[in-house]
């Protein structure tokens, strides 16, 4: 769904904040480097070695590294409220690099999805509150 300036309030461009919609960690994988496995391994009480066997996928690819893994739902480390409206990172305080270098935008497709997704949801009081949401002003 595309959305045109006149729906929203700035422009498409612009960053937001984020909808928690979990749309960002269900389509993309990050890569990590080496501070990025110790840094989560670290943070889960694990040694680098076994974070790596049990929560990673080889870049084959890329021929070096290693991607986030996944559960066919998104990224490992995603969960979900009980309704399924609202995701949450369970290593936000040492998520990967890119991860934390992701800037929530409406000129990113998993934003615009994410927000037909809440829209979808009926969550339309949620999202003029946020987003301030032009109805016909």
């Amino acid at each position: 769904m595309e959305y045109k300036r006149r729906d929203l309030v700035g422009k498409p461009s612009e960053d937001i904040d984020c909808l928690r919609c979990g749309m960002c960690c269900v389509r993309n994988r990050p890569r990590l480097d080496g501070e990025d496995l110790d840094h989560i391994a670290r943070g889960l009480g694990m040694n680098t070695s076994n974070f790596i066997l049990q929560y990673t996928e080889p870049a084959l690819r890329e021929r070096s590294g290693y991607w986030l893994g996944s559960n066919g739902d998104g990224c490992t480390f995603l969960s979900w409220d009980a309704g399924g409206d609202e995701s949450q990172c369970m290593i936000y305080p040492f998520r990967p690099r890119a991860c934390r270098e992701f800037n929530p935008s409406l000129s990113r497709p998993e934003c615009r999805e994410g927000l037909a997704k809440l829209k979808a949801r009926r969550r339309e009081i949620l999202l003029k509150q946020k987003y301030q949401l032009i109805n016909g002003r």
